[in-house]
């Protein structure tokens, strides 16, 4: 980190001046302007202006082919970009048929222009409409719903159930990245603290809350897939364990609801602790359904002990959360 002083000018107005290495990284030259946006935390960001006024990228796709190209849209809106133009020559129409279906994923980006060798996609959404509280509560509700499903769906059998799961998994798949695309839009700059009314520690802290709760409807996905799989034989026992396991699962997932929002180290706490006094009594109870050797019933197992894995790691991220919170 480089430190600069402070200089007086005239006795009203101060300068700073900025490092070498800086603008001429930025190719900016003398007369060029830089814009500052004072930020809520304190902070003040430059940006050159040139980079400032809009954020496009273009981007060959004329390798990429299914879940590659796929994945590629996907970190383009993740990064925080305007606009993004896809080209090859030419995009074959399985590119396009791909990239239109991400495109149901990814919230405020459409697509404006497209042509036999480009697709132009660029964003509409409002930053002063985004709440990454609002967005926070509904990944935890729709991730807790998605749990619950999905072990009465395997339980019960109920093959429409788990299917309802399976479809409801991609919601929460487009606000895990609309999440990320806003805090990337922070480091970009193409947003301010003001219009989302969030820092940048804060936006991270809500990044990495969603992407724990994504990984349980992950599992909620799983855990559906082994519902609609063939009939199993019922086992009073083995569907006990698991019962209480998962009901286990959900006291932690309200539990977590409300630390995560309040950022509340006190009931983060009292979940870490609660989670490591239950490990000793849960593993004796899945090495029963061992015994059993009920295939599905392990692989259920599994994604629950997955499941509070992911609640320690929201647990542990409000502690550090609140660590940094100035009283």
């Amino acid at each position: 980190m480089e430190t600069r002083k402070i200089q007086s000018i005239g006795g009203s107005s101060f300068s700073l001046v900025l490092p070498k290495k800086w603008v001429e990284g930025q190719h900016l030259k003398d007369k060029d302007e830089v814009a500052i946006d004072e930020q809520k935390s304190g902070r003040l960001v430059l940006t050159p202006m040139a980079k400032k006024v809009f954020h496009r990228k273009k981007v060959s796709i004329a390798a990429l082919e299914g879940e590659e190209l796929y994945r590629e849209v996907i970190v383009l809106y993740i990064l925080g970009l305007e606009e993004v133009e896809l080209t090859a020559q030419p995009i074959s129409r399985q590119q396009k048929l791909v990239i239109r279906g991400v495109m149901q994923k990814l919230a405020g980006m459409e697509i404006i222009e497209e042509s036999s060798t480009s697709v132009l996609l660029r964003n509409f959404l409002d930053p002063k409409k985004f709440s990454f509280a609002e967005y926070l509560s509904k990944i935890f509700l729709m991730s807790r719903l998605m749990f619950t499903d999905s072990i009465n769906a395997f339980l019960r059998h109920n093959k429409d159930l788990a299917l309802d799961v399976i479809e409801r998994d991609f919601e929460v798949d487009k606000i895990t990245f609309l999440i990320s695309r806003m805090k990337h839009s922070l480091m970009l700059g193409s947003v301010s603290e003001e219009e989302l009314d969030a820092g940048l520690v804060e936006a991270d802290y809500y990044d990495n809350i969603a992407k724990q709760l994504e990984r349980i409807a992950d599992h909620a996905v799983k855990i559906a897939g082994l519902a609609r799989a063939a009939a199993m034989p019922k086992n009073a026992k083995m569907e006990k364990v698991l019962q209480t396991g998962s009901d286990r699962i959900i006291y932690f997932l309200e539990e977590a609801e409300r630390f995560a929002k309040a950022v509340d180290k006190k009931t983060a706490n009292k979940v870490l602790l609660e989670i490591s006094k239950s490990s000793p009594h849960t593993e004796p109870a899945y090495a029963e359904i061992a015994k059993i050797g009920h295939g599905p019933g392990l692989i259920l197992s599994d994604s629950l002990d997955r499941i509070s894995g992911y609640i320690v790691n929201m647990a542990e991220h409000t502690l550090a959360q609140a660590a940094l919170k100035v009283d």
